[in-house]
């Protein structure tokens, strides 16, 4: 059952994002993305399909775009691992609106701020250091991110990455929506012999 998106409090969002937190600090759960395919409603092709490697966790994708950015995300070896709809505290979001002068979004025809969340958080591999480091990747079209209001909303996502030391990177469908992305999409079909799910 997706979540309930009218009348939404502070303090039911406080609850999903501590759930959302646990699920990837505790090594006994699957990881939760914030953001599941049946709590959004879309006119898109929203997506369900086993992970990658773990058994039994589903990845939500809410578009096409972000299906080819996660199958192109997983081709990388030096991606460690990815968590879909990766929820950024709200207090500290707040905080960067205000730094950078822009409206931090909210419910529609509410005052209610909205937890924010990035298409893609990747743990990567760093060759030189030898170390781990995260990696943020929201999945845009064209025009799109050119848009005003989205283009405030990207501004915040990366101030809030800069804050953190996390790298940023911007991911256009132009660069995604191509033969390969499509022939990967129907390898990892037949790999996982398990069916994508789309939702309409």
């Amino acid at each position: 059952m997706g979540k309930r998106l009218k009348n939404v409090t502070l303090a039911r969002q406080r609850n999903w994002y501590i759930a959302h937190r646990e699920s990837i600090e505790w090594n006994d759960l699957i990881y939760e993305p914030f953001w599941r395919t049946e709590d959004i409603p879309s006119f898109g092709v929203k997506t369900k399909i086993p992970h990658f490697e773990i058994p039994y966790r589903i990845v939500h994708l809410l578009s096409q775009n972000e299906l080819w950015a996660y199958l192109e995300l997983i081709r990388n070896p030096l991606v460690i691992e990815v968590y879909e709809q990766y929820a950024f505290p709200l207090e500290e979001t707040l905080a960067s609106a205000e730094f950078i002068g822009v409206k931090h979004p909210v419910y529609p025809g509410t005052k209610t701020p909205i937890i924010q969340t990035i298409d893609f958080m990747c743990d990567m591999y760093d060759l030189e250091a030898e170390t781990s480091y995260q990696a943020a990747f929201p999945v845009k079209q064209p025009e799109d991110a050119i848009r005003y209001r989205t283009a405030e909303k990207l501004a915040l996502q990366e101030a809030f990455c800069v804050t953190k030391g996390i790298h940023y990177e911007l991911l256009l469908s132009d660069k995604l929506r191509t033969v390969k992305s499509v022939s990967l999409e129907c390898l990892y079909n037949i790999r996982k012999n398990w069916p994508i799910e789309l939702c309409g």
